[in-house]
């Protein structure tokens, strides 16, 4: 068999490993490995295994990782997304539509300290659906504005899945970040929209609140302003030039945590489980990087990396249409495997042919992270949808993923107008 032949079988090797759930990390690093050895030799491949996985994780540009982890779990601990969403209900909930679109908005702000979409959801599950049902909002509709405004948390930064690409991509990780503001921005308004105009054509689907003083709104908000301000200082400090991403990771977690001590909302017990759980998680993203520098290794071997770039810069279409043919790719695989292996599996392989095809990597970078979140509400996997049923139970799955059609049929005008307009996703990254 060729080189390429076996590179190929390989691949292939590798996608059925993380369709069985095979560990992501070590799936990379076993077929990396036994790939390299069959075309170099067990030798060859034994000596360059140290070299590779140290290699891959020793980088200053993965220190913002943990950071920006660490400021997540510290945000989650101190009760934020509590917080955001009883000021955004207090806010907005008299409105058609209200609750859901306070939900929206709250995600966004959550998203803004913590980064996760799985932690969105399970935060505003606990929280905003019981507020949504006692308000007789439908329940699949709800379920719906929950599971997919929690994507929102991969696109605002500090997205961890935007730090990833930015690392995998080889482009600049703090303009990676930025470049997600607007963009989440934009994400905010059509779902706000959508929310709209379903309500306005069925009011049933979600009754409004009564209103609120204006004082019971601004006490609110109170709790919430110090943390959200200190998110937001390390995020423009990016942006100005102030932080690098390192430090502005440092920043945002030290401030996080200080607000969440004065405000007696960390203790010592929460302390050690955001800890904890932050080094779990870097731990595992950073077995995954290791996995996948052998894995780049050995494709690059092979020559399949070399042979699809070659394969796209020779098509005679525009530059355009291949991007969006790549998306394709994005969604069908973001629909049986989850973000992360998505990005390790894919970006490797695709910002070579983009880069020589003449795409911004920043530009593309945040379609293939809102192709991601796309994924994650689509059948049969769709993680956020089996999130949102592990923390509420008495939800079928199929009603969780009926109420997810409203925010993919938006997603895709979300894309569309990315693709027709760059600028909003470049303009930021352009001022730094």
């Amino acid at each position: 068999m060729s080189t390429l032949g076996i590179g190929i079988v390989m691949v292939v090797v590798l996608i059925i490993l993380l369709l069985m759930k095979f560990p992501i990390g070590f799936a990379f690093l076993l077929i990396g490995f036994c790939g390299y050895a069959i075309l170099r030799g067990w030798g060859s491949s034994f000596g360059l295994l140290p070299t590779k996985v140290f290699g891959g994780t020793a980088s200053y540009l993965l220190t913002v990782v943990p950071l920006f982890i660490l400021m997540g779990e510290f945000a989650f601990s101190s009760g934020i997304g509590e917080g955001l969403y009883k000021a955004a209900r207090a806010l907005l909930g008299r409105f058609k539509g209200g609750l859901l679109i306070a939900t929206t908005i709250a995600n966004a702000a959550f998203g803004a300290a913590c980064g996760m979409p799985e932690a969105a959801t399970g935060v505003f599950g606990k929280m905003a659906m019981p507020e949504m049902l006692k308000a007789n909002s439908n329940r699949s509709f709800a379920a719906g504005a929950i599971v997919g405004s929690a994507g929102l948390s991969a696109l605002i930064p500090p997205s961890v899945l935007m730090i990833i690409y930015g690392f995998l991509a080889v482009a600049p990780i703090d303009r990676c970040l930025i470049s997600g503001i607007l963009p989440g921005f934009l994400t905010v308004g059509v779902y706000i929209f959508m929310i709209n105009m379903r309500v306005r054509r069925n009011p049933a689907l979600a009754p409004p609140l009564p209103s609120v003083s204006r004082g019971d709104a601004g006490r609110s908000l109170v709790g919430v302003v110090p943390m959200l301000a200190v998110v937001l200082l390390s995020i423009i400090g990016i942006l100005v030039g102030l932080f690098t991403p390192t430090e502005g990771g440092g920043v945002g977690a030290a401030g996080v945590l200080i607000i969440g001590l004065v405000q007696r909302k960390i203790d010592r017990k929460k302390f050690g489980n955001a800890l904890t759980t932050a080094g779990k998680t870097t731990s595992v993203l950073f077995i995954m990087v290791g996995g996948l520098a052998f894995f780049s290794a050995f494709l690059a071997m092979s020559g399949i990396s070399q042979q699809m770039t070659n394969a796209f810069v020779g098509l005679d279409v525009p530059p355009t249409l291949i991007v969006i043919l790549t998306l394709f790719i994005f969604l069908g695989l973001g629909c049986i495997i989850g973000p992360f292996p998505l990005m390790y599996l894919t970006i490797p392989l695709m910002a070579p042919i983009m880069k020589a095809l003449g795409v911004d990597l920043i530009w593309y970078g945040v379609l293939a992270v809102k192709m991601a979140t796309m994924g994650m509400i689509t059948p049969p996997l769709g993680i956020n949808c089996y999130m949102l049923r592990l923390v509420l139970p008495e939800f079928s799955i199929q009603e969780i993923f009926k109420g997810s059609v409203h925010y993919l049929l938006a997603d895709v005008a979300i894309i569309a107008i990315l693709i027709a307009f760059p600028q909003i996703s470049l303009f930021l990254p352009s001022l730094m």
